[in-house]
């Protein structure tokens, strides 16, 4: 067989394997229906290092994530004034964005990687140039930390779980 012939023989070769190649595609879940539910506040832990289990002075709060479309929510949040324990009152947004996130983490020695979520809520406290955001991260058992800038300018987290 002369070069050209097995050239163009070795190049066929290839395209067929390339065209007969299925590469499995991975199907991530919809980010909207892996948040969604209702939640209420369980803890309290502030960048200073206080902790507080909720109800807290006799308040607590309560998340709710509903889907709209497969990657967005509506969220609304229901909490009363209470310093540094709660944001100034309800937030209620119709349409957010669920990011998905590589969630990087240690399970003993292991490296173990999986999707976790994040929605910006995109509404910093007065004052404030942090937004607030949601993030749902692997290994908490399905809890969503709330993360916020207190009334006080305090950044603080609060630990939700679904009810």
């Amino acid at each position: 067989m002369n070069k050209i012939a097995l050239r163009s023989y070795f190049l066929l070769a290839v395209a067929t394997g390339l065209l007969n190649c299925h590469q499995q595609a991975i199907d991530f879940p919809h980010p909207a229906s892996q948040v969604a539910g209702v939640y209420k506040a369980d803890r309290y832990v502030s960048r200073a290092g206080e902790t507080a289990y909720y109800p807290i002075q006799g308040k607590t709060m309560t998340l709710t994530l509903s889907p709209v479309s497969q990657d967005s929510v509506r969220v609304d949040l229901e909490a009363s004034p209470n310093g540094a324990y709660a944001p100034d009152g309800n937030r209620s947004l119709e349409r957010v964005l669920v990011s998905q996130e590589i969630d990087a983490t240690l399970a003993g020695k292991q490296p173990v990687n999986c999707i976790g979520y994040r929605i910006d809520l995109g509404f910093p406290e007065p004052g404030s140039t942090n937004g607030e955001y949601l993030r749902l991260r692997c290994g908490t058992g399905g809890a969503i930390d709330y993360y916020f800038t207190t009334p006080d300018q305090v950044p603080v987290i609060v630990q939700f779980v679904k009810i």
